[in-house]
């Protein structure tokens, strides 16, 4: 039986085009942004809700979907530029992307009292059935190779 497995993530989050032009620059003066950063977060909950099943470990992505209220009540700039704390939509947008990407690390959200988000162990543990194998395959998948566990 293995106790600790590190599950990855195989889904990539997608943004349409509006939206990263909003992620990498600031309205100007009176402009209006085409979408605001809170239908950014939306976007990123409905993708999270529908692909990431990974982050059903430790219920991280039912704590995650729970925080939209949350971030709607943070401010969209900086909170206070002596200590530069990020607090605010941007950044935890900009978390939150670094979370669900690939070789994801894990992130501390306090804002929404999520203690750790996107490490994906399993300590649960599996048990391997008595005819289980390990498949070597190539990366094209041309030629693979098959040992029984049961014979190493």
């Amino acid at each position: 039986m293995i106790s600790n497995m590190e599950v990855q993530n195989p889904q990539s989050l997608w943004l349409g085009r509006a939206s990263q032009q909003r992620l990498t620059r600031e309205p100007e003066g009176n402009e209006k942004p085409e979408t605001s950063l809170a239908d950014i977060y939306q976007q990123i909950l409905k993708q999270v809700d529908r692909y990431f099943l990974a982050f059903n470990i430790r219920q991280q992505r039912q704590k995650l979907l729970g925080t939209l209220d949350q971030f709607t009540s943070l401010p969209v700039g900086r909170v206070n530029e002596q200590t530069r704390t990020d607090q605010n939509q941007r950044s935890i947008i900009a978390r939150v992307m670094i979370v669900l990407g690939k070789g994801s690390r894990e992130e501390k959200f306090p804002e929404f009292g999520l203690s750790a988000l996107g490490r994906l162990v399993r300590t649960g543990g599996i048990t391997l059935s008595e005819d289980a194998q390990i498949i070597y395959q190539s990366p094209t998948g041309l030629f693979e190779r098959r040992v029984a566990l049961k014979d190493l």
